[in-house]
């Protein structure tokens, strides 16, 4: 998504507003393909608010043969980092990248994730609540003129089902 609203790709649509879910542009071998992250802060040319959505367990690896889901150098703190405002970041403190796709993970893939990547402990349907909570909160600000609640998780991140840290809003 941060690729197709800097210009790279044929979008169908213009973009109107932008939430990253845990953006990664990379792990340790390098840098995913277009390379967008610049590490200048607020270089990213977007001109519409941005949300980022991140996970506090991403950046960690699970050992010395592992590689972290969402190294720091490309994750979502890079993502917020490199936004313009009115851009907006939250950190799910105690979920892992791989927390936010289907529980069970099938084939060689969900096994290699699942050995590969810190998951959280414990459900993983309060993290989904949250996330939905801030993108429906974050489009009604914008588009609906309402602005209650999305004030109120930023304000008052300890609403949210799951433990947030890291909540930032930069309006202008």
């Amino acid at each position: 998504a941060f690729a197709l609203a800097l210009g790279y790709g044929d979008p169908i649509q213009k973009f109107s507003a932008l939430i990253g879910i845990d953006p990664v542009a990379g792990n340790n071998f390098g840098t995913t393909t277009p390379h967008i992250l610049t590490y200048e802060p607020k270089s990213f040319d977007i001109p519409f608010p941005i949300t980022v959505i991140g996970t506090g367990l991403g950046s960690e690896s699970k050992g010395l043969m592992s590689c972290p889901c969402a190294p720091k150098k490309y994750n979502h703190e890079e993502f917020f980092n490199e936004s313009k405002p009115p851009r907006a970041h939250f950190t799910a403190k105690n979920y892992g990248h791989m927390d936010m796709l289907n529980d069970d993970l099938s084939g060689v893939i969900g096994k290699l994730a699942d050995s590969m990547c810190v998951n959280g402990k414990g459900p993983r349907d309060p993290l989904r609540r949250c996330i939905g909570g801030i993108v429906i909160a974050f489009l009604n600000y914008y588009f609906q003129d309402n602005e209650v609640d999305f004030n109120t998780i930023v304000n008052e991140p300890d609403v949210a089902p799951v433990v947030l840290d890291q909540v930032q809003f930069d309006a202008s």
